[in-house]
Formats: structure tokens, sequence, C-alpha cells
């Protein structure tokens, strides 16, 4: 029965991790409400929460009792174009498709045992991959892009070992499931139509991480995360095609194969003490993005397949935070970080308009009671603008310019038994 909250927590956090939001590439590092505070600075090395399990799950052995712990994100992003598409010559008509990336929430919840002195046993539920978002129906660029919808939720155990005083490990594995929806309008010349593809998949990866414990006060920790090949398989369909079209074999509905490959992370990062009450923290980490280099779906009838170019480049993310402890109850958090955009200009899409950006946020932490801790956390991140220039034959010519930004609220909720 003591176990019983543990479960809840897990419970809830399953229907939380199906959400997913727009991020660097498609990127989601909101698995920790805490570690938004620091900007996520240091989370490989700091170690004093189950949030460890995704970014250090070495860092286990540093904590002590059974734990749980429960994380909620909510990521308000905004992006608006500005420009026009033009389809065979003619300016295509209509609005800028609106505030386009949905708000969503995104979970994440932790389990750990404590069997022996040495060894930790833990179990992350998390979403670490994720894209939102749903122009209006009338937006310019509708023939490129309408909705575009990717959702994991990643399974992973993982078991760590204290080798010495100094050097722990850990190993464990990855059940990651992905779910793909996306829409675009397609000109039938008096009127539009819809064209919608969904699938999922599920695939098997792996970790690897350590931590070295330089003094009581000073740490290092590093992290690998294996790339995810996953074998989508799923449906294309057609909506609102006129009857003279109605028996063409290139409008009817057909199953679909596609291949995404998702990438590996590796992630090193330093935490120091420098009294009792003042820390400071680093992190960097690189995503393996060039796995990404090219969008294919192929049908399972002979119609060709269809094939978008994307030449995403490896990516890295550099994160600088402190934390002060003014009583031992109390903490406050600040942290700010560069992220890198996997695209460059001449092959971003409407589907992802990333860009460059800058984090900047700050966060509280309270001890209600031993054993209990909860984070409350704020971060805002400053985009810029992201031209694009995208010909296409059937869908026109996109050309403008977005502005993006981000706001998010975490929270998080741990417990010791």
């Amino acid at each position: 029965m003591r176990h019983h909250p543990i479960l809840a927590l897990a419970a809830t956090i399953i229907a939380l991790a199906d959400g997913a939001a727009w991020a660097s590439g498609f990127q989601l590092r909101e698995e920790s409400g805490e570690g938004l505070g620091n900007a996520y600075a240091g989370s490989t090395a700091k170690a004093y929460d189950v949030d460890t399990l995704f970014h250090n799950p070495a860092g286990m052995t540093r904590l002590h009792g059974d734990q749980a712990g429960a994380s909620a994100a909510w990521v308000m992003p905004s992006s608006r174009f500005r420009g026009t598409n033009s389809l065979r010559g003619v300016q295509v008509p209509g609005s800028d498709g609106g505030d386009h990336p949905l708000g969503v929430l995104v979970g994440a919840a932790y389990l750990m045992w404590d069997p022996a002195d040495d060894w930790r046993l833990g179990l992350a539920l998390t979403a670490p991959f994720g894209m939102r978002s749903d122009y209006d129906e009338d937006w310019v660029g509708r023939y490129h892009a309408l909705d575009s919808e990717l959702t994991t939720v990643n399974l992973s155990p993982s078991v760590a070992y204290r080798v010495n005083r100094s050097l722990s490990v850990a190993a464990g594995a990855q059940v990651e499931w992905v779910d793909i929806l996306l829409t675009n309008a397609v000109d039938f010349g008096a009127s539009d139509g819809l064209f919608r593809v969904t699938g999922d998949d599920w695939a098997w990866g792996w970790t690897a991480s350590a931590m070295v414990e330089f003094t009581p006060s000073t740490r290092a920790g590093f992290a690998y995360r294996s790339r995810m090949r996953h074998d989508i398989r799923g449906d294309a369909a057609f909506e609102g095609v006129p009857l003279a079209l109605a028996a063409n074999p290139a409008f009817l509905a057909s199953g679909t194969r596609s291949v995404i490959t998702l990438p590996d992370t590796a992630t090193v990062g330093v935490y120091h003490e420098i009294t009792p009450q003042w820390a400071v923290m680093a992190d960097v980490s690189r995503t393996g993005w060039s796995v990404f280099r090219t969008l294919r779906l192929d049908f399972d009838d002979d119609r060709p397949a269809i094939v978008q170019p994307q030449n995403w480049n490896d990516t890295w993310f550099g994160a600088l935070g402190a934390t002060w402890k003014p009583t031992e109850r109390l903490t406050l958090q600040v942290g700010t970080a560069y992220d890198v955009a996997p695209v460059e200009d001449e092959f971003r899409t409407p589907r992802i308009p990333d860009s460059d950006r800058i984090w900047v946020t700050g966060g509280v932490g309270y001890t209600p009671a031993p054993g209990h801790r909860l984070s409350l956390t704020y971060g805002h991140i400053f985009g810029g603008s992201a031209s694009i220039d995208q010909d296409d034959p059937l869908a026109g010519r996109l050309t403008g310019e977005y502005d993006n930004h981000v706001d998010l609220v975490g929270a998080q909720y741990t417990i010791r038994f």
C-alpha cells in the first residue's frame, strides 16, 4: 500500500505524456519541471531529484530511499507567418494562417527503487520528441501544410551502480511509441480538397551514462541516448475529391510507409557548490539531427513516393544556471541557454519553421515536509525571425518570414518514501 501514491502519479502522467509541443527541431526538453528553472543547465550533474532518471540515470546513486516524481510543463509557442504563395503564376488568396503552433501540456513521471547501498533501479516515462501545429484552413500556404502532429511516449527502465566513492555508471533501455498526423489542402481548381496521412510505430533503443564526484561539492555527468528508427505504417486518404476525379487511382486511399529516425543525444554537464547556499552549473548537449535528411512517404499501390528533402544538421545546446538556497526549505533558480536550430534557410518548411533561440528562465523550489519537494518554474524562449522560400509545383512558391517565441510554465512534485 505504501507504493500506491507512486502508481497514481504514473497513471496521471501517462495521460499527460501524450501531449507534444513545438520545440527546436521537434525535440522536447520539458522532461523536468524543476530543471526548467536553470534552463536545464547541469541536468546531467545535479542529481538531487528523480528527474535525473532521464538526464543522467547514474545520478540515482546520490538519491536514497524509494522515490517518485511527476513533472508537467505547459508550453505556449507562438509562430506567425508574413508572406505570399504563388501557384502557377497566380497569388493564392487567403490569410496568414494564424498563430499555428498549439499550446499543450508535456508530462513526465519517474519511479526509483533503492534495493541496496550501491544499486538503484529506475523507470522514466517521458515525451522526448513532439510537434503540434494547426494553420487556419484558408491560409495562403495551405497546399504546403495544414495540420502537423508528431507524438512520442518513451518508457525507459535503467539500473545504476556506484563503482566507488567517485564514480557511478548506469545503463538502460528505451521503448518508444510514435504517432503522426499530417494534412494539407489540395487544389482541385474550383474547390480545395484535403490530403491526410496517419501512422504509428514502436521502436527500441538504449541509454548509457556516468557521474564523477570530484569532491562533495563538485561533480560532472555524461549521458547518451541512442537514436530510434521508426518504421511507421499508416494510411493516406483524400477528402473533397470532385466526382470527375473520384475514380482516378491517384486520389484513392492507400496504405503508407515512412521511415523516420529520431536522433541520438550526448550531453555533458558540471555542478559546483560555491557555498552551502550558492551553486552554479552548466550543460552542453549535441543532438544528431543529421539523420533527418529526407522525408519520404511510400504508398502500398503503384503511385510514386512523395519525397521532401530536409537536410538537417547536428545541433548544439548550451546552458548556464545558478541556484540560491536562502533557507533549508526554499531554493531560487535562474538560467539561460542557447539552442541551435537544425534547419538551414533554404530547407525550412512551414511544418517546422525553426530558428535559433535564446532561453531565459527562473524558478522556486519549496520543501513543505521531509521527503516532499515542489518546484514551480517559468521560461521564455526568444526565437527571432526565420525566412522561408519553398517552391513546389503542386503547392506553389511560399515566401516570407516567421516570427517565433515560446513561453513555458513548469511544475514538479517529488516524494521520498
